[in-house]
This record gives C-alpha cells, structure tokens and sequence, in this order.
C-alpha cells in the first residue's frame, strides 16, 4: 500500500504553530497567513499565535508600539520583549496601564528615563503586568548578572521594589547582612547585583533564599506567560542561588570565576585582590592565569588589559628604549605611540619649561596602564598645577 503523500495541512498543526509563533517577528507570520487559505484558517484558529512578540530586532525610534504590531494583536500579547530597542519610558506608559502584557522585557534599551519609568510603576496606577525584565545583562559573562551601567540609582529602585508588592523583577533587593538596621555601620537598602552560585570556597555552606521574594529568570519565557514559569530555571524550580549588592560581597567574590566566600570564612583572610583596575577583585587562581611579570622592570601586569605587552615584557617597556624608571627625565620613554603622538602635540603648544619633566605621578601611571594615557594627562595636569 502505498504512503499518503504529506500535504501542508498533514504538516502543519495547532501545536506545531504554537511552538514556531515565538520564533517569529509578527511580520513573518503576516507574511505566512497570506501564503493561502489553509495556513490562514489555521493562523485564525489557533488560540496563543501572537502571544509571545519578540520586537528586539527592531534598531529604528518607534514613538508607538503599535507603530510595529497592530492594536488587535497587540491586545492577544501577553509576553513583550523590547531588547535593545529605542523604546522611551513615555511609550511605556500604554503597555503598563492600558494593556494584557503580563511579561514586558526592556533591558538593554538606553532611552529610557529611570525616573519617568520609575513613576509609572507607582501603586496607585493599576496594571496588569506580572513581571519586567529590565536590570539583566542581556550578554552576561560573569556572575555579575547586573552590570553598574545599567542603573544610576540602586537605592531609588530599591524603594520602587520594595513597595510594588505585585509585580516580580529580574533582581530583588539585597539581603546581606551589611543591611540589618541593627548593625554597626548598616547602609541604605540596594538592589542585588551580584549571583553567589554553587557553595563557599571555604566552608562549602550553601546559600539561601527560602522565604525570599521570587526572581525573574532571564531571558523571559518562549511558550508560557506565567510568572511562575518566569520565575523557574532549566528545572522548573525558583532559582537557589544568594542575590547579593556589591557592597556586602566586597573582597569575598572573585569577579573573575564567580568563587565566592561566606562572612565567616572571609572574616581571617583577605580572599581576593584587584591587582587589575579593569579586572575587578579576584582569586589567587584567577590572578595566577591573567598576570605575567615584566623581565625589565620586574612588576606584575595583566595579559587582557596590557594589549601592547607579550610574555616578556609589558607594553610600557616594550615600547621604550630603556627599563621603566631607569630614566626621570624621560618622561615618555613608556608611553605607547597613541601617547607619544598626545605629548608630542603638547610640547608644540606650551614652553619646555612649563612640561613637566619629573617623575611625579609614577606611581599613578603604575597602575593605570599605558593604554590610559588621558587619565595620565590628568596627572600632569594637576601636578602642574601644584608646581
């Protein structure tokens, strides 16, 4: 007997729809309801098509949403994912009072007003959103799953957070101790920034976060709206691991492999060091595997940030005919060609006797790194200034 050949409608099904919908811009499946009747019939019958609308491709200003989707499907959203877009906090205002999203995620969108966005969200307006992704790194690297770009004002939206009692973020406020108003040198509420993953380097505790508010988990969900589903990782349970603001972790987290350690185990020693302004504060393993010494002038620096340096020398040495600090008056003789150019241009402009030639700020220019030359010409600047 011979097999039935497979036409589209063999093919194509309710579920099948449901589980590709949130892979498409609205556009493509417009576009795929006018490929004929059938796939039309089934786009109109089937409930859930338009209920997750990812609109993060989207590079141009829209003053709208609606600009981009129309009001009726719109009003059959119930996940909003705005990543990266131009959207402004007066745009918002629609989608959080006037909509059925019940997920709305806006990290990454650099025109929206804190402020603005953080008087929408006052409890006297109604709405009915569930949850917003909004302080998430889109492209996290470390446990820092909150980068210090994203927000000026940690405290502010602390407050926010602590008050909106019905709607779930991607962050919640911080529960280290350094916050109990019983304590000696307690500070103000802040959102958590920092995720201590796995146990204590030292100990092996686990965290804890039993009786915690729930924490959306990024990025929002492709085929559910549910905050429960939102607020679940890869094994369908809330998230275990300890939310913490940099504050209360400081010099107990490497920034570079996530190790961290508890308040007791960092209490008798010094876990970790910022040996690199860019890198951060890290373990004695993570420091180990980014830092070389310079066989010139036999200091430490790091391999990522030192972009002129090899395994030899560093990019101050390599760049100069001689050791650094075996000259004081050659004050460029480290500097890279980015540098050399800037001084150069100076001395055209002012007198020989006005450039400073001593060897203040060498320090200052010893851990910096040569690449930062403006932050040097600051140096300069003020020790002129003093002379």
């Amino acid at each position: 007997m011979a097999n039935t050949p497979s036409t589209i409608s063999t093919i194509l099904s309710n579920d099948l729809l449901l589980s590709i919908a949130p892979y498409l811009h609205p556009k493509d499946i417009s576009a795929l309801s006018r490929t004929n009747r059938l796939i039309n019939c089934l786009l109109g019958s089937a409930q859930g098509v338009y209920r997750h609308i990812d609109l993060s491709s989207e590079k141009k200003k829209f003053w709208n949403v609606q600009e981009l989707v129309s009001p009726t499907i719109l009003s059959a959203t119930r996940t909003l994912v705005l990543d990266f877009t131009l959207v402004t906090a007066h745009e918002l205002e629609p989608i959080i009072h006037s909509s059925n999203i019940t997920l709305l995620s806006i990290r990454g969108c650099r025109g929206i007003d804190e402020r603005a966005l953080m008087a929408h969200l006052s409890p006297e307006h109604g709405t009915k959103l569930k949850g917003i992704y909004y302080f998430t790194d889109p492209t996290p690297t470390t446990s820092r799953f909150v980068q210090k770009s994203v927000t000026k004002l940690p405290n502010e939206w602390a407050l926010v957070i602590s008050n909106y009692k019905d709607i779930c973020f991607d962050t919640r406020l911080c529960r280290g101790s350094k916050h109990q108003i019983d304590e000696v040198g307690s500070i103000e509420p802040r959102i958590s920034e920092i995720k201590l993953e796995g146990r204590c380097s030292g100990c092996g505790i686990y965290p804890t976060s039993e009786g915690l508010p729930n924490v959306l988990v990024a990025p929002a969900p492709l085929h559910s709206s549910t905050i429960k589903v939102a607020c679940s990782g890869a094994d369908g349970k809330p998230i275990a691991d300890a939310l913490r603001c940099e504050m209360c972790v400081r010099e107990r987290w490497c920034e570079g492999c996530g190790k961290w350690w508890c308040e007791s185990c960092a209490a008798d020693k010094k876990r970790v060091t910022r040996p690199c302004l860019e890198c951060g504060f890290q373990c004695g393993e993570c420091i180990a595997t980014a830092t070389l010494f310079c066989q010139s002038c036999k200091s430490g620096y790091c391999t990522t940030h030192n972009e002129g340096a090899d395994e030899i020398e560093c990019e101050w040495c390599k760049a100069s005919p001689a050791p650094r600090g075996a000259s004081s008056t050659a004050s460029n003789a480290f500097l890279t060609s980015a540098a050399l150019s800037h001084y150069a241009m100076l001395r055209q402009t002012r007198p020989a006797n006005t450039f400073v030639k001593s060897h203040a700020g060498a320090s200052y220019r010893a851990g910096v790194g040569g690449r930062n030359f403006q932050n040097e010409t600051i140096a300069r600047r003020r020790a002129l200034m003093n002379n």
